[in-house]
């Protein structure tokens, strides 16, 4: 089985610098799928496991997707965190060309106050905790996506959800 670091996601999430930054990697796409994603209504949810939690993002009409994250395994210089739970995160949103990288949309959601104090408490956790190494990620990684192998399957789990109408 290929490692995790070898496999292409269709979602990523990436937090640095304070940002919350989503790459959703959309293969031979069409300009009225990449609107729909742009335009249309977004849905976030967080599952927190023991390593990691996994962000799920849903775009218009586009299927559940998820990306673990894991604070240890940034770069030192950007692990900075000084949340400010009382202002709603933004969430910005590329969309990226998944063969070649090239950036063809970006949009920025505001996720709501319940849903930012969960995800800033679940970095302020991992942060605060020891971090097992890559093995013990990659094992909880793919044991997580052997239980529930779909964003729709896990997405139960979720400790938090939120709803984006532009």
């Amino acid at each position: 089985m290929p490692s995790l670091a070898s496999i292409k996601p269709k979602l990523s999430y990436r937090f640095y610098e304070g940002r919350h930054e989503v790459h959703y990697y959309l293969e031979n796409s069409t300009p009225h799928q990449i609107e729909d994603i742009m335009t249309s209504k977004a849905q976030v949810a967080l599952v927190i496991e023991k390593e990691f939690f996994v962000l799920l993002c849903q775009f218009g009409n586009e299927p559940w997707q998820m990306s673990p994250f894991q604070w240890h395994r940034l770069p030192k210089e950007q692990r900075i965190f000084q949340p400010n739970v009382w202002e709603p995160a933004l969430l910005e949103v590329s969309i990226v060309d998944m063969n070649t990288d090239q950036t063809y949309a970006q949009r920025t959601l505001q996720l709501d106050h319940a849903f930012t104090a969960s995800l800033c408490g679940a970095i302020l956790v991992q942060a605060a905790n020891r971090f097992d190494g890559e093995i013990a990620y990659e094992k909880d990684w793919e044991n997580l996506t052997k239980r529930h192998p779909t964003a729709e399957k896990l997405l139960p789990f979720a400790t938090a959800r939120t709803l984006i109408i532009p």
